[in-house]
């Protein structure tokens, strides 16, 4: 009788955990992966796809964002590594890109909670930036890319990619 309440108690729990479980799967909606690392030596580029619902945000475009994560906005965690030193010579380009050209998103790349970077040019079906890590304004660290479901369609999620690039001329 003894042994039968401790397995009965001990299915109760493993019940609720695996409940528990499976509903913060439903709660996170970062990007997949939700994050990754690139270096100033990194031959390929980190990838990642979009998980939002497609909800375009009610108001508030970026701003929204922490609001609305999963139902107007995805966020993928990018951390650039190295000194700024490190990168003289060298950037970091995001981009996003999807199929239908009715699709539409906008690409914020946020520091510390501030827009370092933005795209959002309709009438395409990529946006992109380049960042500078040897530059003050940018650096190096852990940045937040936030993809804006502007006019979504679930059925065409966005695909992203962080790479290692030459840096051009400076004007």
């Amino acid at each position: 009788s003894l042994q039968s309440g401790f397995f009965t108690l001990r299915l109760v729990c493993a019940f609720v955990l695996v409940a528990f479980g499976v509903s913060l799967a439903f709660i996170s909606y970062a990007a997949n992966p939700p994050a990754g690392t690139i270096t100033p030596t990194s031959s390929a580029a980190v990838t990642w796809t979009g998980t939002a619902d497609g909800v375009p945000p009610n108001t508030g475009g970026v701003d929204a964002c922490d609001s609305t994560e999963g139902h107007g906005c995805d966020s993928y965690t990018l951390t650039i590594s190295g000194n700024p030193a490190d990168w003289t010579g060298k950037q970091v380009q995001v981009q996003i890109g999807w199929g239908l050209p009715r699709t539409y998103y906008d690409l914020y790349v946020q520091k510390n909670g501030a827009t370092v970077a933005s795209s959002a040019s309709g009438g395409t079906t990529i946006e992109q930036v380049d960042l500078n890590p040897s530059s003050p304004s940018i650096g190096t660290g852990v940045f937040v890319v936030r993809v804006v479901y502007f006019v979504p369609n679930p059925a065409d999620q966005y695909q992203g990619a962080a790479s290692v690039k030459v840096a051009g001329a400076p004007p």
